[in-house]
This record gives C-alpha cells, sequence and structure tokens, in this order.
C-alpha cells in the first residue's frame, strides 16, 4: 500500500473515469442509429421544458409555512436540481391532453414527493451535503429537517386531493400515490438493512432501486394516465419499465461514485468510504478471489481503514486493475435495452412516448467533460 495520499484523487479515479467516459461514447454512438420518436412526443416534452421553469415556485406559493419551517423549505428548494421528474410530470399530462393547471399540479406534487424522500434520506444517511451546499439536517438540525420532510410529503397529499376533486378521480390518485410513497420507504428500509452486506444478491439490489427510484419516476406517468382516462390499464407495464430504469439509474450513480467528483459530495469514492455497497463494489466482491474478498471484507466493515486514504488508494487501484467498472456498464446497458424493449411493446403513443423519455433520461448518464480536464 505505499501510496501518497493525493494518489486516490491524481490516479485511480481519473483512470475510472476515463474508462467511463470511453463506454458512454461507444454506446452513445450505437444509441443513436436506433433512435425513435414522434413529433408530438417531442412536442410534449418540448412544451414540458418550457413549462418546469414555472414549478418551484409554485410549490413555495403552496407551502404557505413561517418561521424556521419556512426557512428550511426556502433553503432546500434554493438549489432546485434537474427536475426532470417534474418535467416528465409535465410531458405525460400534455401529451394526455391535460390542461396546463393539471399539469403544474401534477410536477409540484411528484416534487414534492421527490423533495421530502431527498430531506429524509439525508438525515438516516448523515450525508451533509447535497447539490453542492449543506443538506437540511446539517443547516437546521434533524429534528427541524424531519419536520420539514413530513411537510413536503403532507402537502403532495393535499394537492393531490384537490387536483383529484377536480378530475374526478381522487380516491384511484390518492391510492396510488400512497403506493409508491409506500415503496420509497421500503425501499429506504431495505438499503439501511443492507447497508454493508457484501453478500447482497443483485436480485435484492435491485428490488431496493426499483422501489427508490422507480416508484417515483413512474407514478406521473401513471397519475397522468388515470386523470385523462386514456390507456390507464397500461399503468402496470409502465410501473414495471420505470422499475427497471429505476435499476439502471441506480446502476448508473454507483459507477458515477467513482468517477466523478461533481456530484455535491466533496470526493469521489464516498460509498467505500462509507462502507455502502454498489454494484460496483458487489461484482468486485464477487469476481474477487476468497483470499483478496477475506482482505477487502476487513477493510470495509472497519470505519478508520476506510478513511485512511492510503488504503482507500489501494482497493481503488485494486478495483481499476479488473474489468468491474466494464462489466458494471454492460449491466447498466443491458437494463436499459430491456427498458426499451419493453416499452416498445406499448400502445402508441405511449410507447412512442416512454421510448423517447427513455432516451432522454439516458442522456442524463453522461459522463461530465470536465472528468478528463
Amino acid at each position: 500500500m505505499e501510496m501518497s495520499s493525493n494518489a486516490i484523487y491524481d490516479n485511480p479515479f481519473r483512470v475510472l473515469g476515463e474508462r467511463y467516459f470511453s463506454l458512454h461514447l461507444n454506446h452513445t454512438k450505437q444509441m443513436e442509429k436506433q433512435f425513435i420518436s414522434e413529433s408530438k412526443c417531442l412536442n410534449s416534452l418540448d412544451w414540458a421544458s418550457q413549462k418546469i421553469k414555472i414549478v418551484p415556485e409554485e410549490m413555495k406559493s403552496f407551502l404557505r409555512q413561517n418561521g424556521v419551517l419556512k426557512d428550511s423549505a426556502d433553503y432546500h428548494l434554493m438549489t432546485e436540481g434537474k427536475l426532470f421528474r417534474a418535467q416528465l410530470a409535465l410531458a405525460a399530462a400534455h401529451l394526455h391532453r391535460l390542461d396546463e393547471k393539471t399539469a403544474l399540479q401534477l410536477a409540484c406534487v411528484t416534487e414534492f414527493i421527490h423533495n421530502a424522500s431527498l430531506v429524509h434520506d439525508d438525515i438516516q444517511d448523515q450525508d451533509e451535503t447535497r447539490r453542492n451546499r449543506a443538506t437540511v439536517w446539517k443547516q437546521y438540525g434533524s429534528n427541524n429537517a424531519l419536520l420539514l420532510g413530513d411537510l413536503l410529503l403532507s402537502k403532495a397529499y393535499e394537492m393531490l386531493g384537490i387536483l383529484g376533486m377536480q378530475h374526478y378521480r381522487g380516491p384511484r390518485l390518492i391510492g396510488l400515490l400512497g403506493e409508491k410513497i409506500a415503496l420509497l420507504i421500503q425501499g429506504q428500509s431495505d438499503e439501511l438493512e443492507h447497508q454493508s452486506d457484501l453478500t447482497l444478491p443483485l436480485q435484492t439490489y435491485e428490488h431496493i432501486a426499483l422501489c427508490k427510484t422507480g416508484a417515483l419516476l413512474s407514478f406521473p406517468v401513471e397519475a397522468a394516465l388515470i386523470l385523462s382516462g386514456v390507456q390507464e390499464r397500461e399503468c402496470g407495464r409502465v410501473n414495471q419499465i420505470f422499475g427497471r430504469f429505476g435499476v439502471a439509474y441506480q446502476i448508473h450513480d454507483d459507477i458515477i461514485d467513482l468517477c466523478a467528483s461533481n456530484k455535491g459530495r466533496d470526493f469521489p469514492g464516498s460509498d467505500l468510504r462509507e462502507g455502502r455497497v454498489s454494484a460496483v463494489i458487489l461484482q468486485f466482491w464477487q469476481q474477487s478471489s476468497p483470499k483478496m474478498r477475506e482482505q477487502f471484507e476487513i477493510f470495509f466493515k472497519d470505519e478508520k481503514c476506510r478513511r485512511d486514504p492510503e488504503q482507500l488508494a489501494y482497493w481503488v487501484n485494486s478495483l481499476v486493475n479488473t474489468q468491474v467498472l466494464e462489466a458494471s456498464f454492460q449491466y447498466l446497458t443491458e437494463t436499459l435495452a430491456n427498458c426499451r424493449q419493453e416499452a416498445a411493446e406499448l400502445p402508441d403513443p405511449l410507447s412512442s412516448f416512454m421510448l423517447l423519455v427513455i432516451s432522454q433520461l439516458e442522456k442524463r448518464f453522461q459522463p461530465e467533460l470536465e472528468l478528463l480536464a
């Protein structure tokens, strides 16, 4: 383990970043040949991109709180994130000819749930930064952050109740929201239970990702189908596709954790330092020899070892010297291919819309060019 502490930032993470960029570039060139879309679906996505800037202000105006609760809400919502769940809600609503007010309300509901989950997750995971600034619990304390997360959830139900009454679909929508939030909670619970389990089966890993990510991606599209009364019977298949995409999203997140430094965290490799299993770590464990597994487990289970720059550098370099990154990327692309195959089997225009959405979301997997600077 003879390595300077700077090596973990100057060498192995950079090597992984360069390799990931190359893998993504080759994959993108292949997918450009298979791109499928409809002008109608593109119009809906364009409309959503124009209206998305309204959503954060709509959310703030609906909160109507005061004191530290208002301060913490304003603080958290000041950095809006990518808002692609809200854009998905707007586009799905527009595609199914729902009015603008309904589309914006659905987008707000979706973002209220998403942001509530972020605030609560940060408390449980003890993450100190998000979107390049201190998390709510770090800034205002865990108790105030917990209350903010609860407030955002309550506002999601309140707004959806209003929306449901307007379209006479209240019970169905409230039931759908409750189902998705229950999945989010189950996913977070399972993740906490298996956080450091190196023997975690990939099937369990996928189920956690499906619950935590797929549920909320699926919600706005299913809700739009219910509100419009068009192709509502396809909700189950939409849920399945987004569940699978949620798995792909998590695999990508795990890869980027080792390949990028600009995720709102101080340095790459936070999963290793915090002792959290990921798709990359699980595959590294599975492909290692019994002796290396034993050594890695000692490192992975000991916080002092994980915080040691030289030991961290040693294990990142050990990963660099395998084909685990390539295997994880193949896992990612195969999962996305299954998403597209299932989406292609849906009736139009839902099929074309889902294929286009998957392609648009996949573009967000673009590695940051500054990795190679």
